[in-house]
């Protein structure tokens, strides 16, 4: 098997690092042995999400079909603490982009995923931006505990496990 991880962070035209104003963008890619269209719709499909996603303990989404403007709630251990954190589907455009806002909580990172298919299976590329301080202080162990996700999504995936 093998994967790629590209991991860096970016800054906005005409900022810098030093500037707290700004959100930092984390990216992230990994290859997944699999087609695109298998790779987008597990990610789409929010209530396969506490499968790879660790801390994730529920999904409820509150909408019909999957799309841009469906929103739900995310349950999740963090700190030792339960938490429901709202969240909504800013990208829907299958197979090629997926992205989600957290719409309330102390922490409200929003990401887009791009989805492209590659002769070794689909290149998945995520733009994790984490707005704040929190950014600065959270971003890096979130990022941390993302490709942690993304490669237990990738295992699944590829052992048809999900």
């Amino acid at each position: 098997m093998r994967f790629v991880y590209i991991c860096q962070i970016m800054f906005g035209q005409g900022r810098s690092s030093s500037d707290l104003n700004t959100m930092p963008v984390f990216r992230h890619e990994i290859v997944i042995q699999r087609p695109i269209d298998a790779v987008f719709a597990a990610v789409a499909d929010v209530h396969t999400h506490p499968k790879w996603q660790a801390g994730l303990l529920e999904t409820e989404s509150r909408g019909g079909a999957p799309g841009v403007g469906e929103t739900g709630v995310e349950v999740r251990r963090m700190f030792g603490r339960v938490a429901r954190f709202p969240y909504e589907i800013t990208r829907f455009e299958p197979p090629q982009a997926w992205g989600f806002r957290a719409l309330d909580g102390p922490i409200r990172p929003s990401a887009v995923l791009h989805f492209k298919s590659t002769p070794s299976g689909t290149l998945v590329t995520s733009h994790l931006t984490v707005p704040g301080v929190a950014g600065w202080l959270l971003g890096p162990l979130m990022l941390r505990q993302q490709r942690r996700n993304y490669q237990c999504l990738k295992t699944l995936l590829e052992t048809g496990k999900l």
